[in-house]
């Protein structure tokens, strides 16, 4: 989980201004936490403000569509104002938690937390009653956007205190920019490997903490930069923990180190952007944005545990989380707006949700003992259950939305069971946990002559 230091400047603004708000209106910090944790679902705390979905009309901070924002809110004005939205949305969070109130707690017992509730009614819509189903749920759960939301964010946004670890003033004072450009010049003209260049950079830039994490970022930057390229930099800029490269073909290839980290960019003259990161704890990953705005970003934590995204930016969407204990969650969605999300766990567990512009819906899980369950929704109010046990017993339940109810039975082989476990057209009796056995008293009496004798 991120801390609020691995936030860009964007996104602190944008939880400052979520956290005083609540604070200024007296919200709970369970109603501040519901709020921060929707904006990073919806726009990743203010980075990705328009759904791409072809049709789709949500955007802003809380991603609100616009019959939802003419119908509730249009009194606030703008709807893809930040400071609207986010008067909005605790404006309809008090709302909510007046609803929940109501619920039956057969409803409440279909929630893990009130912030699902909440979540499930901004997303599928204040109509949706099938929370156990819905959406919303699963993304509040489970989407690589809901992981990014770190609760210690909220005090640490209280007491605004963003910044980096400073510098030591010893290292601060050194001057080394100018031996920097010589070792770069040097290397360059006496046919230096690339890797020697970066150890000779890396044992000038003390600044840096992590030797071997300044030299592999030294390494990308030229590798970056082109060997046939070194020799057509055009501007060397420096600063006091960095060094910016610039081309003659308009490339810039840029590095940047600090005690938590180090960081190398390279912009294209064609636009596009490529990002590696390095960090003191051990983690690392990539970002990279093309010319067509499409974007894919890999991240690793020392621990094993990585996430993937990827945007084509023409409607195609893929999340990926994997952690080292073999667990994984994905989330992808295509420009017709078809839906799929895996869950798994590492004792062999996973649910899989699947739904297409039809609002057709099919939700599989499986067990680890070898159970599972299969649920369908074709968006008209017709749904289907099936439950599998491991012994090969199963039921169903359809419902066609119009009072029309039908629950089976059936044991192993396909035989349907009554409620009282009879198997139909016989006189024995399944039992989940014994299978088979006869029923020597179905038919008691009923040919016995003398139980009549007077």
């Amino acid at each position: 989980m991120s801390g609020i230091n691995d936030l860009t400047s964007r996104q602190k603004d944008v939880l400052t201004k979520i956290v005083d708000y609540g604070d200024s209106q007296g919200m709970s910090s369970e109603k501040i936490a519901i709020a921060v944790k929707a904006a990073c679902i919806e726009s990743t705390l203010g980075i990705e403000m328009k759904n791409t979905q072809p049709g789709s009309t949500a955007s802003g901070l809380f991603g609100y569509t616009n019959p939802n924002w003419h119908d509730h809110h249009r009194e606030l004005g703008d709807k893809n104002n930040n400071d609207n939205q986010i008067i909005a949305f605790y404006s309809d969070i008090d709302r909510y938690y007046e609803w929940y109130k109501t619920l039956s707690d057969r409803e409440k017992n279909s929630l893990n937390n009130i912030g699902e509730y909440v979540y499930i009614k901004h997303h599928d819509g204040i109509k949706k009653k099938d929370f156990e189903h819905a959406e919303g749920k699963w993304l509040w759960d489970s989407s690589l956007n809901a992981q990014l939301y770190n609760p210690a964010w909220i005090d640490e946004a209280r007491s605004h205190d963003f910044t980096s670890p400073e510098l030591p003033d010893q290292i601060l004072n050194q001057v080394e920019p100018p031996t920097i450009v010589d070792v770069i010049e040097s290397g360059m003209a006496g046919g230096l490997a690339f890797e020697a260049i970066a150890g000779n950079l890396a044992d000038l830039s003390t600044f840096s903490t992590d030797r071997q994490m300044l030299i592999d970022a030294w390494i990308c930057l030229l590798e970056n930069a082109g060997k046939d390229k070194l020799a057509q930099i055009d501007t060397v800029l420096q600063s006091e923990n960095g060094i910016q490269l610039g081309f003659q073909n308009g490339d810039i290839t840029s590095l940047t180190s600090h005690t938590s980290g180090s960081e190398v960019n390279q912009l294209n003259a064609n636009g596009d952007f490529n990002s590696n990161w390095w960090k003191a704890d051990g983690s690392y990953g990539t970002t990279n944005c093309r010319a067509d705005e499409s974007v894919s970003s890999t991240s690793y934590d020392a621990d094993g545990n990585y996430t993937s995204n990827t945007d084509n930016a023409q409607g195609g969407i893929t999340r990926n989380i994997y952690a080292a204990d073999g667990s994984y969650s994905t989330f992808t969605e295509d420009a017709l707006g078809n839906i799929t999300m895996n869950n798994a766990a590492p004792d062999g567990s996973s649910r899989t949700y699947t739904s297409d512009a039809q609002d057709n819906i099919t939700i599989n899980n499986s067990a680890s003992d070898g159970s599972f369950s299969t649920i369908t929704d074709d968006g008209l109010g017709n749904t289907s259950t099936s439950n599998y046990a491991a012994d090969g017993s199963f039921s169903t339940y359809t419902d066609d939305g119009q009072g029309n109810i039908a629950l089976n039975d059936y044991a192993p082989d396909g035989t349907p069971v009554d409620d009282a476990g009879v198997i139909a057209d016989d006189n024995s009796r399944y039992d989940p946990d014994s299978g088979y056995a006869a029923d020597n008293n179905t038919n008691q009496n009923s040919n016995d002559d003398t139980s009549w004798n007077t």
